[in-house]
C-alpha cells in the first residue's frame, strides 16, 4: 500500500490499519486471468516498495491541477499505485482515465472488477 510513510508491504490489512478503517475488496471479474494478473500485480508492487508517498499527487485532487504527464512516477498515492500495477499486468481498469486522475474509490467503477465486499478493521 502507499501510505504517508511511502510504499510498504503489510502483513494483513486487518492488523496494519487503524481500528475502524474500512477496506473494500475486489477481484478481477475474469476468473481465467485472475492468477496470472495477481502474480504480475504483486511483482510490480514489490518493485515499488520503499518509494515515497506522492503528497503532490494528492494535492492535485484538492487544487484540480494537471499532472506533469509523467507515467509510473517515483512516488505514489494508493489508488494510482493500484491502477498502474494492474496496467503493468496488462489490465486497463478504466478506459480514458489517466492514472494520475484515479482517486480513492474510483476503482470501484471498473467494469473489470467485482466487489468481494468490505471489511472494517
Amino acid at each position: 500500500e502507499a501510505w504517508r510513510t511511502g510504499v510498504r508491504a503489510v502483513a494483513s490489512f486487518r492488523t496494519d490499519h487503524a481500528k475502524g478503517t474500512r477496506v473494500d475488496l475486489f477481484q478481477l471479474r475474469d476468473p481465467r486471468r485472475r492468477d496470472q494478473v495477481e502474480r504480475d500485480v504483486i511483482r510490480f508492487l514489490r518493485s515499488q516498495l520503499g518509494k515515497p508517498y506522492d503528497w503532490l499527487g494528492v494535492l492535485r485532487f484538492v487544487t484540480r491541477s494537471q499532472d506533469t504527464g509523467r507515467h509510473w512516477p517515483s512516488s505514489w498515492f494508493c489508488s494510482r499505485l493500484e491502477f498502474v500495477a494492474y496496467e503493468a499486468a496488462g489490465v486497463r481498469l478504466l478506459e480514458g482515465i489517466p492514472e494520475w486522475k484515479v482517486y480513492p474509490g474510483m476503482l470501484a467503477y471498473s467494469p473489470l472488477l467485482e466487489s468481494n465486499g468490505s471489511v472494517t478493521v
